[in-house]
C-alpha cells in the first residue's frame, strides 16, 4: 500500500515543475531589460520626473503556467482533505464524498460565534479534531511573517487565485519597486537633514506602462545641493484588481509552494 500522501505530493511536484519552467521564462524575460527608467529635468522649474520605460510585453502564455502552479497546489490540499476524511471513516459511496475539500475560512468576513461553532463541529465530524486544529492554524500561517493584509495570507490567497483561474485568466503585469537615497547640502551649508531615504524597498507601482510616472520632485532655487540615488527594480506582478493584489509573481508562488509542502509534512503523522 502506498503512502496516503502520494497523490498530494505528486500534485506539489507537478506544481514545482511548472514553477521551474516559469522561473526560466522569467529569467530570460528580465534579462532583456524590459523595464527601465528615464529622468526628465526642467531647469526652469527645477522639477524632475522619473518615468517607466517598458520595452516588452509579458507573454500571454505565462498566465496559463501560473494557473497550473496554483491549481496543482490547491488540488494537493484537497487530496490531503480526502485522505483525512477516509481516515475518519468516510466512504466513497457517501453523498458527502463529492464535497470533500480542504477547509478554508474567509478572513474578510466577521465571524458569528454560533455559526462558527456549528461549522467547526461539522469539520471535526469529517476530518477529526486533530486535523481541524491544524487546519485552523494554517488559516493564519503563524510560522511566517504575517501580512498586514489578511487577503494575502497563503491559504486564502491560494484559494482565491484558484477560484479566479477557474473563471478567467490570471493576468500579470509589470511593476517597479522604488528605493531612493537623498543627500541634502554641500560643504559648509547649514543643513540639519543630512540624508533622507524615500521608501524602504517596498514602494511599489503596479501596473506600469511606458511613460508611467514613478516619482516627481521639485527643487526650488533656495533648496540646498541635492544628490539623489534612485533604484527602481522591475518585476512581474499579479494584477492589482485580482486576488494577487499587485504582489510579485515569482516570490508569491515560491511562498505558496513552501506553504503547501509544509502543510503536507504537518499533517503526515495523522495519516500514519
Amino acid at each position: 500500500m502506498g503512502d496516503h500522501l502520494d497523490g498530494a505530493r505528486a500534485k506539489v511536484q507537478r506544481a514545482k515543475e511548472h514553477f521551474r519552467d516559469l522561473c526560466f521564462r522569467h529569467q530570460e524575460f528580465m534579462g532583456l531589460n524590459p523595464y527601465g527608467v528615464v529622468v526628465e529635468h526642467d531647469p526652469d522649474t527645477g522639477e524632475r520626473r522619473w518615468r517607466a520605460r517598458v520595452s516588452r510585453s509579458i507573454p500571454d502564455t505565462w498566465s496559463i503556467v501560473i494557473g497550473d502552479v496554483i491549481h496543482n497546489l490547491r488540488a494537493a490540499l484537497d487530496y490531503l482533505a480526502w485522505e483525512l476524511w477516509v481516515k475518519e471513516g468516510g466512504k466513497v459511496t457517501e453523498p458527502a464524498a463529492t464535497g470533500i475539500v480542504f477547509w478554508v475560512i474567509d478572513p474578510t468576513k466577521p465571524s458569528n460565534p454560533k455559526v462558527a461553532k456549528a461549522v467547526r463541529e461539522g469539520k471535526v465530524g469529517a476530518f477529526g479534531n486533530a486535523a481541524v486544529t491544524l487546519m485552523e492554524r494554517l488559516q493564519v500561517d503563524p510560522g511566517r511573517k504575517a501580512s498586514p493584509d489578511p487577503e494575502l495570507r497563503p491559504l486564502w490567497l491560494l484559494h482565491q487565485l484558484d477560484i479566479w483561474d477557474k473563471h478567467r485568466r490570471l493576468n500579470v503585469v509589470g511593476g517597479t519597486e522604488q528605493l531612493t537615497h537623498m543627500t541634502l547640502g554641500g560643504p559648509g551649508e547649514d543643513v540639519h537633514i543630512e540624508e533622507m531615504v524615500i521608501g524602504g524597498g517596498d514602494i511599489r507601482t503596479v501596473p506600469i506602462a511606458d511613460g508611467t510616472e514613478l516619482l516627481r520632485l521639485t527643487l526650488g532655487p533656495t533648496t540646498p545641493d541635492v544628490q539623489m540615488q534612485q533604484q527602481f527594480t522591475g518585476f512581474v506582478a499579479f494584477e492589482q484588481e485580482g486576488p494577487g493584489k499587485g504582489e510579485p509573481v515569482i516570490p508569491t508562488l515560491d511562498q505558496l509552494i513552501s506553504f503547501v509542502d509544509e502543510a503536507l509534512t504537518l499533517f503526515a503523522p495523522l495519516l500514519m
